[in-house]
């Protein structure tokens, strides 16, 4: 029952602290939005006076969430349990107090002072605060005198808020540290949240976790069970509508693809008037003069000329393979890593390309079963439960650009690729857009195969979701990219 004389501070600083995390808040985001202006420095100690009013809106926020959540927790706490509370509200009172310093090098610390808002400690071009933040950001505060006023109040207001919760700080330090010290040397000390007999030399440690636990338990019950119930429904709900908008997408592009083919054999048979073809055995000659490149790029110049070159029918079984051994004279043949066309040391190119997002993807991201993924990233005290509302990550695969061009721009990452000289000649925007599209199918083929589960090892269902997880930031991966539901 020691605890119960902070209580009756903690009720008197309900008041002062709600003002402080409703309005601090509020005003820091509001004079944050003047920094563009550079006002902050020009005025005399305009950056600690902006660094105060950001201390002031975080401190305030969770010295209220603290003193609403402690007011009845504290009640039944003593010995080191609430020394450890006077600590943490010291902390608070002092991290205020920095945040009223701060606030004091600049605004004015009387009423009266306001009056002559207007020429408040004038910036070195002249500039005055309150009637630039007037004229932008605080129009409605009625004048620079009425803002001026109003900082000046939230001022005071930290100031009070400093000096209770300093006094509470003190007073539970005093008490807690009076009753252990008061308490026998040797004797058991008995701690009536935890239920049983503890010895103070070695066992208070034990008995803090353990009345901290019981006054938690409720809220750690409802964030572990409902909470996470909560979360993994509605990102099931989430795999499933994207589910139906990727089998649209499929019917979409196989449509697209049984038009197109449909067009190419209507042009097909239009066309009658077919130039000669040219033999074999001249294309053969041809082509050991020149690279295998360099037949490619030929083909794509002209319909005309890759008709003369290879036939309306494309070229027989064998001729293909004859071609790339006659062209590109050498023993030292390779491909290009991004189209795949053969070249040799004399017409490959080697050039920094960014790296694709689906590559990483491919590298980083794995599967998990939805029992494991429930258990690590749903329930609230996982370890990495507490991420799964925000992508907390450095890979930058969740905020992937669709854009090609935004997409090379925000590239930070290249590797040096041996290219071919078509390949060579395109833009970053082009390479990386044809990369993407031989990268995505291989992802879309590899993870429609039967996986097991990273986690546990277990075969994932052929029917049901799929969940990823980046192996770099250990959080859901969201991308488009992965599918959403295993499909046989």
């Amino acid at each position: 029952m020691t605890g119960a004389w902070s209580c009756i501070i903690r009720f008197a600083c309900h008041i002062p602290l709600g003002w402080v995390s409703i309005g601090g808040r509020g005003l820091y985001d509001t004079v944050n939005g003047l920094d563009a202006t550079g006002i902050y420095d020009v005025i005399p100690n305009g950056r600690s006076f902006l660094y105060g009013l950001q201390m002031y809106s975080t401190w305030g926020i969770f010295a209220f969430a603290w003193n609403l959540v402690m007011f009845l927790g504290c009640f039944g706490c003593s010995s080191y349990l609430l020394a450890l509370l006077g600590l943490i509200d010291s902390m608070i009172a002092v991290s205020l107090s920095i945040s009223a310093v701060k606030q004091a090098l600049f605004i004015p610390r009387t009423y009266g002072a306001c009056d002559e808002a207007t020429n408040w400690r004038n910036g070195t071009d002249g500039r005055n605060y309150f009637l630039t933040a007037n004229s932008t950001a605080f129009d409605t505060y009625g004048g620079p005198a009425r803002l001026c006023h109003a900082m000046v109040e939230t001022w005071a207001f930290t100031v009070s808020v400093v000096i209770l919760y300093g006094i509470t700080g003190l007073i539970n330090v005093a008490l807690g540290l009076g009753t252990a010290y008061s308490s026998h040397k040797g004797c058991p000390l008995y701690c009536n949240s935890y239920g049983y007999r503890k010895w103070l030399g070695g066992g208070y440690r034990k008995a803090l976790c353990g009345s901290l636990l019981w006054l938690l338990t409720p809220a750690l019950w409802i964030l572990d069970h409902p909470l996470a119930a909560c979360r993994f429904g509605f990102r099931y709900i989430c795999k499933a509508l994207d589910r139906r908008r990727g089998q649209k997408d499929r019917r979409a592009v196989q449509h697209g693809r049984k038009a197109l083919a449909s067009k190419y054999s209507a042009e097909k048979r239009v066309d009658t008037g077919e130039p000669p073809v040219l033999p074999s055995e001249i294309l053969l000659m041809i082509s050991q003069q020149v690279h295998f490149v360099d037949l490619v790029s030929a083909t794509r110049a002209s319909k005309k000329l890759r008709m003369i070159l290879f036939g309306s029918e494309g070229l027989v079984p064998g001729q293909l393979e004859d071609l790339r051994e006659f062209s590109c004279q050498g023993t030292e043949k390779t491909s290009c890593e991004i189209c795949g066309i053969q070249t040799c040391p004399d017409c490959q190119t080697k050039i920094a390309v960014a790296s694709s997002p689906t590559s990483r993807h491919l590298r980083e991201c794995r599967p998990y079963c939805s029992k494991c993924f429930y258990k690590t990233y749903c329930r609230w005290w996982a370890p990495q439960g507490q991420r799964l509302a925000k992508h907390r990550a450095t890979c930058q695969l969740r905020e992937q650009q669709t854009d090609v061009e935004m997409a090379v721009t925000a590239a930070t990452t290249t590797d040096t690729k041996t290219l071919c000289r078509m390949c060579a000649s395109m833009t970053q925007a082009e390479r990386r857009k044809r990369l993407e599209a031989r990268d995505e199918p291989e992802l879309d083929r590899l993870e429609r195969h039967p996986l097991a589960c990273s986690k546990c090892r277990g075969m994932l269902s052929t029917r049901g979701p799929r969940w990823w997880i980046c192996w770099q930031c250990l959080t859901e991966c969201p991308s488009h990219l992965h599918p959403a539901w295993a499909e046989k």
